[in-house]
């Protein structure tokens, strides 16, 4: 992603939590027009008050935010140490303190130990650079994953076309409930924008979006909104009212959209998006407190975990909005909709496959449509469902708040500092399942585009970490076929299947090996490794881990895998290594072959006759009228496989499966690998979350 002209950003540790980066620093070489939008909470922090006063203006250089402590309600250290952090930021970039936007998030009513963000500054302004991730993940408190957007955006201004670029760096995951602004976002651009012109696009697009959302109800102390323009792309000004004004605007909202949604898919203990269209109001205002109110009830809320289409839950919370406003209205103009499913139609249910419904409702994104049947008004919000995960992360947070030795108060969300309860509970439900576990062969196959994915890939690293923790014995595999068919067409070159099979000339077959060890293998391999586990890479043409013959002369290097030489697995994973194997095979004078993953993993699996084999998928799996199918027996998998439920490459995922069964392999799962940790959930739980496939019924 690219930041616009002239801006630059850093991410580092400086202290204020424990082992994690803290602060973030986002600067411009040149002077910035300047908006904000910032909490109306009466409890709001020192760095929300000074933002509100400084802003708006056309002389900003630079944003500092800290992370893991709020800096909120700490009283006159608090409005002494919010005065130090700017001033410290500008110290160091040679600027004014009035040239400093501050920002914190965290833990409230514990003044800022600022101290240790002045040391951190000088080494944050010396690896100032243009990765916004490394400044994304440094805003982090519960969020799961980093939040940061970037664009190309082009405006005509009195004739000419003006090429600039719009990026935005956010974070969010609880506490979020808008009122006049929301969690931390940072916008900026390189086109130049008046004053006015950037406020005013910064009120609508906020208003249309992020004031749009509501993860818990709880307005947060420290939410804020601020949008840079350094105007490094020459042109006239552009002022509001112009159509090039409009049309910024309008790629603010789309990119806030987005920001938007980011955040309530990452509420905290979040499982499933909740979208809410409202319309058929008397205004957009109207629809933007109901749609807001749907999303912020627990009851609907709680509902959408459970995938529960209890509707009528949905029209209480939208009648409480109504009579709140003061607005006439009533249900006998209603129409809801949940999934695409109408249910209620102008004062009557609507009769509904209840069954097949709540399948669809256990989707990542629930959509609920309303009509008001009143007028034109209409508008929609983000919010997300109500977990366990949600009252256990809050109902702990007291309890993760730990001051170190130097006075530093700070969130620290690990097992370690969790409450004696919590921690009980974790441990006893674990025990049965480590010593069940312990010593047991585990074979794995993770999809290539779960690999290409940072986020997830990161979280499938840390599930094997603890599967090698609890004394099980992992081997891992991988597929590529996404980063193979960008390779090659770099290369120009077209991608050929026959029968799900990459054609692979041989001309193409060391491209092929480069991507699949080169690119992917590396990247698992250094994933498992950077959340501390032991991985090592290789091939299966290593030491004749893999010996393959040719599949079919139509396929070219394409082989299949003849034999499986376990040795050098073995030794691995005695000394506690996870090997994490490339499905490149070769045959007795060298020559080596491109694998299909799902075979090479299965041979591999049925080799050691592994207690259980896992396929980590980049979807649902096994989808029967919209429901996963939780088991599968070979005869029941076979006739799933002729009347087409099973289709596309899932077709080569349950051959695979049902041969590694006929092969001596107990149990084979197949997992969404999207959803965190679904492998631990899929093999610590007794009921799972994926499709288990045994040779018993």
């Amino acid at each position: 992603m690219t930041l616009p002209q002239g801006f630059s950003v850093a991410g580092v540790r400086s202290g204020v939590k424990r082992n994690k980066p803290d602060t973030a620093l986002l600067v411009s070489d040149r002077r910035c027009v300047a908006a904000a939008r910032v909490t109306t909470n009466r409890a709001r922090a020192a760095c929300c008050a000074r933002t509100d006063e400084l802003l708006p203006r056309a002389d900003i250089r630079a944003i500092v935010a800290v992370s893991g402590n709020a800096n909120a309600l700490s009283g006159a250290r608090g409005l002494l140490a919010d005065q130090r952090l700017a001033a410290a930021a500008a110290e160091q970039l040679g600027l004014s303190p009035e040239a400093v936007v501050t920002a914190c998030t965290g833990v409230v009513g514990s003044p800022l130990p600022v101290e240790h963000v002045e040391r951190a500054l000088k080494g944050a302004v010396a690896s100032l650079g243009q990765d916004m991730g490394v400044a994304a993940r440094a805003l982090m408190t519960t969020d799961r994953r980093p939040k940061f957007f970037s664009e190309p955006l082009a405006v005509s201004v009195g004739g000419a076309v003006l090429q600039g670029t719009l990026a935005v760096i956010a974070k969010g995951s609880g506490m979020i409930h808008p009122n006049l602004g929301t969690t931390l976002v940072f916008a900026m651009t390189d086109l130049p924008l008046s004053v006015a012109a950037l406020s005013a696009a910064l009120q609508r697009a906020s208003a249309a979006t992020i004031e749009q959302l509501s993860v818990d109800g709880d307005q947060s102390t420290n939410d804020s909104v601020v949008a840079l323009a350094n105007g490094a792309v020459p042109g006239e000004t552009i002022d509001d009212g112009m159509p090039a004004a409009r049309q910024f605007t309008d790629a603010l909202t789309d990119m806030f959209r987005r920001v938007a949604r980011a955040v309530a898919r990452d509420g905290e203990g979040a499982g499933r998006l909740l979208t809410v269209e409202v319309e058929g109001a008397d205004d957009e205002a109207i629809a933007s407190v109901v749609a807001r109110q749907i999303c912020g009830s627990n009851l609907v809320k709680a509902a959408i975990f459970g995938a529960d289409p209890s509707w009528g839950r949905v029209l209480a919370a939208a009648g409480q909005a109504l009579a709140g406003l003061g607005v006439e209205a009533s249900p006998a103009d209603w129409r809801l909709r949940l999934q695409g499913a109408e249910v209620f139609k102008l004062g009557e249910p609507v009769a509904f496959a209840r069954r097949d419904l709540s399948a669809r409702m256990e989707d990542e994104e629930v959509v609920v449509w309303l009509s008001l049947g009143a007028g034109a008004g209409r508008a929609t919000a983000w919010g997300c469902d109500l977990s366990y995960e949600y009252v256990k992360i809050n109902a702990d947070y007291a309890a993760a708040v730990g001051e170190d030795e130097k006075g530093s108060v700070g969130l620290e969300a690990q097992l370690t500092v969790f409450s004696p309860n919590v921690k009980r509970a974790l441990l006893m439900q674990a025990l049965g399942y480590i010593e069940r576990f312990r010593g047991r062969r585990l074979v794995i196959k993770v999809a290539g585009a779960l690999v290409d994915d940072t986020d997830a890939c990161t979280r499938i690293a840390e599930d094997l970490v603890v599967l090698r923790s609890v004394g099980m014995r992992p081997v891992v595999l991988h597929g590529g076929s996404e980063a193979i068919t960008r390779a090659l067409a770099d290369k120009g070159r077209v991608s050929d299947f026959v029968d799900g099979h990459r054609v692979t000339p041989p001309e193409d077959a060391d491209l092929v090996e480069m991507v699949l060890l080169g690119q992917v293998n590396r990247k698992l391999t250094s994933r498992i490794n950077a959340v501390g586990g032991r991985a090592v890479g290789l091939s299966g043409a290593d030491a004749g881990v893999l010996r393959a013959t040719p599949l079919e002369e139509q396929l070219g290097a394409m082989g299949r895998v003849a034999s499986v030489d376990t040795e050098l697995i073995d030794s691995l994973t005695d000394k506690g290594y996870i090997p994490v194997i490339a499905p490149v095979g070769s045959n007795v004078d060298g020559t080596t072959w491109n694998l299909d993953a799902e075979d090479a993993t299965a041979s591999i699996a049925a080799a050691f006759s592994a207690f259980k084999l896992v396929y980590v998928l980049a979807d649902r799996g096994v989808v029967e009228g919209g429901v996963r199918v939780s088991h599968l027996t070979p005869r029941q998998a076979r006739r799933k496989l002729r009347d087409g439920t099973v289709e596309g490459r899932l077709v080569h995922v349950i051959e695979a499966a049902l041969n590694a069964l006929n092969g001596g392999v107990a149990r084979v799962h197949l997992v969404d690998g999207r959803v965190p940790h679904n492998v631990i959930s899929e093999l610590f739980t007794d009921h799972g979350t994926g499709t288990l496939l045994t040779l018993e019924e």
